[in-house]
């Protein structure tokens, strides 16, 4: 229910995406690469695993991303791990904005 018909603005070492989390688990994605070489945009999916992972997949002009991850909230930041939540795992901060 937090991520329904939000807006999320993640980044990683290469990208810039924001994905459009519609009420019933469509989305729409957009974004750029960091060195300017590329852009994405497209529809997709998104949906909470069984075991409680955020799952996002998209098929878009320049990329396709499909991906599960553990989200956690520390403060008023929201963070996904990369593969699982051992110690030494990178974390990666994204927002959520309503609308």
């Amino acid at each position: 229910k937090l991520f329904s018909g939000t807006r999320m603005e993640k980044e990683n070492q290469d990208w810039f995406l924001s994905l459009a989390l519609g009420p019933d688990g469509t989305l729409a994605a957009q974004g750029s690469r960091k060195d300017g070489k590329g852009k994405i945009s497209g529809p997709g999916v998104w949906y909470v695993s069984k075991k409680g992972k955020f799952c996002v997949e998209v098929k878009a002009t320049g990329l396709d991303e499909t991906w599960c991850r553990h989200v956690f909230r520390v403060g008023d930041n929201y963070y996904y791990a990369v593969k699982d939540l051992r110690e030494k795992s990178l974390a990666y901060r994204f927002t959520l904005e309503k609308g």
